[in-house]
C-alpha cells in the first residue's frame, strides 16, 4: 500500500541520516 511505501521510504531516510551522524561522531 502507499502508505507501508512511504513509511518505509520514511524509514531507510532516517537509517541514513542516522548513519550519516555515525560517521561524523566517529570521524
Amino acid at each position: 500500500t502507499p502508505v507501508m511505501s512511504a513509511m518505509h521510504h520514511d524509514s531507510t531516510h532516517d537509517l541514513r541520516i542516522v548513519g550519516e551522524k555515525l560517521k561524523d561522531v566517529l570521524g
